[in-house]
């Protein structure tokens, strides 16, 4: 087969290296963001037109995902917090923020766990109860978050049975849907298999 440059150009002017490029089908949206930038460039998906909606961030950008269920885009930023953004609403508003313990560097939402998954430098996974997040029990308070963040009281959100840990820098995490297991790849050259079908989850 013959392939040949689209017609369709991008003509937004980008100020770095592109890191990484995503297709979200539930909002037709490319999103993409640049190294060592705070902005989300957001595309249409059917023009590839930068439609003058991107969002700044507060920090470096460093992994984003879609939460279809929830209508949200979630960003992991070096600052040590993961944003969600309303995908529903015209501005991208920020309609829940989360502290971590660590750089996360990956992101990978489980919509039949309601889970989204992020690991990063300390080779650790986490598991992010979305219900409880996007409960109205949710801490909304900026000094209650204040105080969430020095206490470590994230693990409030934080399912059963996690964190779990590998030894070492977590590079991508990915879930295989059709063995109902997650599979994180690592620096020390490992690939681990984690099994979401039970209460507990065990390595392989």
């Amino acid at each position: 087969m013959n392939y040949y440059e689209s017609d369709l150009q991008d003509t937004t002017t980008h100020n770095n290296y592109i890191e990484k490029i995503f297709y979200f089908q539930q909002i037709d949206k490319v999103i993409l963001y640049e190294q060592n930038m705070k902005l989300l460039r957001i595309y249409n998906g059917v023009t590839m037109k930068n439609e003058k909606q991107d969002i700044q961030c507060p920090g470096v950008i460093l992994a984003i995902e879609f939460l279809p269920d929830k209508n949200a885009i979630c960003v992991s930023l070096s600052d040590r917090s993961i944003l969600f953004y309303d995908a529903g609403s015209q501005n991208y508003k920020i309609v829940r923020k989360i502290h971590v313990p660590s750089t996360q560097k990956c992101l990978c939402y489980v919509k039949r766990k309601k889970v989204l998954f992020s690991a990063g430098t300390d080779g650790t996974i986490y598991a992010w109860n979305m219900e409880k997040i996007f409960s109205n029990d949710f801490v909304e308070d900026e000094a209650i978050r204040e105080k969430e963040k020095k206490e470590f009281e994230y693990k409030l959100y934080i399912t059963e049975n996690t964190p779990w840990f590998t030894g070492d820098i977590i590079l991508c995490v990915i879930d295989l849907p059709n063995i109902n297991f997650l599979a994180t790849g690592s620096y020390d050259k490992l690939i681990r298999l984690w099994d979401l079908r039970g209460n507990s989850t065990e390595s392989s």
